[in-house]
């Protein structure tokens, strides 16, 4: 007799005669071909079995027996029926309530698993060979020993997990990334790749891996059950691009390994239960530790090169170093710090970097002060990383920021020449943010609008391919690379990619103090003042005519006389700016005459601006009268003004 309650609490008794008895009529109706009754009569028993909410506590073991062979016959009856994915609901209903396992295995093995058998195996070995062809995964077991088979359902990439040492059919899934159930996951964007904690359950994470896969970032797959999560790849090939950005380890010793072994970078990101995630940071943190130390860097990863040229300001340098050190990345990021032969008191604290063990800091030093042009082309030569930052010694990178900036450095393409990022003093200059202009358009927006030197990031395969630094090596005496290589350096790599503008204030500005580049020079009788060489009207045309030489020397301008133009006439624009900007600054206070200082910049700039049209046809006439125009036309407007 089954004791059993209905929703209200009304007791009732259904014996298994009864069950029984039902079960025979139903037998006769399949043997007389009257399925549509019998299917009526299977769905009738099986939904009073279930508003009656049987438990196995109320259930005794031959009661139980009776409701799996119910379950067993339904199961079988829409098997012939092909109705596959009922079949499955009321064959694990069976299975439930102790359907014997010798039946269940032979069973599932004949009708699903033997016809697949071949398929499942030639799959799977394509899946572990290509997986540690990419480097996805080291060790993995036979075919043979996977603890589980996979079920097929009649839907496409859709299988049941069948337990070899249960005979017990487990969990429904879909293999395929790209149709799997989407989760609401959040995406961290400060940190580049993601750990993915596993209980072996690949259907589970799938939709992670679909997520930061479409991220461009990497998971990695700690399991507690390697055998498991091996078993799913028997069902299909998994896509490449889905294979080269995840990496399966089994176990935590495994993951440590791992990272001690090689130059990836660390994921700092957790998906998985909360101890898990405590412990696994913990062992980060051990791997960074372990990194730092100079005898176990790789250092042949380095993404970002932070450069900082500096020249009798040890202390500003060696504060700048302690506080960037202080970020959690190792691998992805190095310092680089050249000393332009300081011989004042500040020396000990370039003798400070020089003996600091972290393994990110490299330290070089001149005999003697070779000029700003060539330490700021040391700094960067020295460099390692994908990408170069330049960076004044005054001026501190916010290290929360430092993670949005090398996200982004990695996951945007090769063709990025420059990336140029905000301080908390200079951000509102960056001209295009969040868009990436190529070529010309990043020639006309980018160049000549800053000359600070701080925010610029330079690709350093383009530096090196175009030999930029070299460039800079032979113009020395142009005052353009003399004082500005890195604006020098905007204008030549621009031509081979683009250039990005981000919303992320990096910088936080110091304090400036005078430096070699200030060749001073005293002007005035009634009151001195001294003023900076760069801010003299003399600096500023002699700065003038460098930028002009560097822009007639452009590969594209060469080709293109068109974009010589448009790049003189921004140059005019800016030199006439800074000449009404230097007599408002720096001759205010002076006796010196500046009523002519706008009209010798604007005369020089059309002096300049004959030679390039020299020998041309006449009708490049109109395109030499447009220039004259533009020109005019700022000359006119700060002339007003004054």
């Amino acid at each position: 007799m089954i004791k059993c309650k209905y929703e209200s609490g009304e007791n009732v008794n259904l014996t298994i005669q009864e069950l029984e008895t039902k079960m025979e009529k139903i037998s006769q109706l399949i043997e007389n071909e009257r399925f549509r009754i019998a299917y009526i009569m299977f769905q009738e028993i099986d939904n009073d079995i279930e508003t009656r909410r049987y438990t196995f506590s109320e259930i005794n073991a031959k009661d139980r027996k009776s409701i799996s062979d119910f379950y067993s016959s339904y199961a079988y009856f829409l098997f012939g029926l092909s109705e596959y994915t009922q079949f499955f609901e009321k064959y694990i209903k069976a299975q439930k309530y102790g359907y014997p396992f010798e039946k269940r295995r032979e069973f599932i093995y004949e009708a699903f698993v033997k016809p697949n058998l071949e398929d499942f195996k030639s799959n799977y070995t394509k899946n572990i060979a290509m997986m540690k062809a990419v480097g996805c995964i080291n060790a993995s077991i036979t075919f043979e020993e996977l603890p589980y088979w996979l079920i097929t359902t009649g839907v496409e990439n859709e299988y049941y997990l069948y337990d070899k040492e249960m005979d017990l059919i487990r969990e429904k899934f879909i293999l395929d990334i790209d149709k799997s159930m989407e989760k609401d996951i959040v995406m961290n964007t400060n940190i580049s790749d993601y750990m993915l904690i596993s209980n072996g359950c690949w259907s589970e994470i799938q939709p992670y891996i679909k997520e930061i896969s479409s991220k461009g970032k990497k998971s990695y797959i700690v399991t507690s059950d390697i055998g498991k999560l091996l078993s799913y790849f028997q069902g299909s090939i998994i896509d490449e691009s889905y294979i080269n950005k995840i990496i399966v380890l089994k176990d935590i010793d495994e993951f440590k390994s791992y990272f001690m072994n090689r130059n990836n970078y660390l994921p700092r990101s957790f998906i998985g239960p909360d101890v898990d995630r405590l412990k696994y940071a913990n062992v980060i943190e051990e791997i960074h530790k372990y990194r730092l130390n100079k005898d176990n860097r790789f250092g042949n990863n380095v993404l970002l090169s932070v450069c900082i040229p500096s020249y009798n300001r040890g202390k500003r340098a060696y504060d700048n170093v302690i506080h960037t050190l202080q970020s959690c990345l190792d691998e992805e990021i190095e310092i680089v710090v050249s000393n332009n032969g300081t011989k004042n008191e500040s020396k000990e604290f370039y003798e400070k970097i020089k003996e600091l063990e972290d393994s990110r800091v490299t330290y070089f030093e001149f005999d003697e002060n070779q000029g700003m042009a060539l330490n700021f082309c040391k700094a960067i030569e020295l460099a390692k990383g994908k990408y170069a930052l330049l960076l004044s010694d005054e001026d501190l990178i916010d290290l929360d920021k430092l993670q949005l900036l090398i996200n982004e450095l990695k996951f945007n393409s090769d063709n990025i020449a420059i990336v140029r990022v905000k301080s908390n003093k200079q951000n509102l200059s960056i001209p295009f943010v969040g868009m990436k202009k190529l070529g010309k358009s990043a020639l006309f927006n980018y160049v000549l609008t800053s000359n600070y030197m701080s925010g610029s990031i330079y690709n350093k395969k383009i530096i090196e391919k175009y030999n930029v630094v070299k460039y800079i090596k032979e113009n020395l005496e142009n005052e353009a690379c003399l004082y500005y290589p890195h604006m020098v350096w905007d204008l030549v790599v621009c031509q081979y990619g683009s250039v990005l503008g981000l919303d992320v204030i990096l910088l936080n500005e110091g304090k400036a103090e005078k430096t070699e580049v200030s060749a001073d020079v005293n002007i005035g009788v009634t009151e001195k003042k001294t003023i900076p060489y760069y801010a003299t009207l003399e600096g500023r045309l002699s700065q003038h005519k460098g930028f002009y030489d560097v822009i007639k020397d452009l590969e594209i301008v060469k080709n293109d006389f068109d974009v010589f133009r448009g790049l003189y006439a921004r140059l005019c624009q800016k030199t006439i700016f800074l000449v009404n900007l230097s007599i408002n600054v720096h001759y205010k206070k002076t006796d010196t005459h500046t009523e002519e200082f706008l009209k010798v910049a604007y005369d020089y700039s059309l002096e300049l601006l004959e030679e390039p049209y020299q020998g041309k046809e006449n009708h490049y006439k109109y395109k030499y009268d447009e220039d004259v125009t533009i020109i005019k036309e700022c000359y006119d407007y700060y002339r007003l003004r004054s």
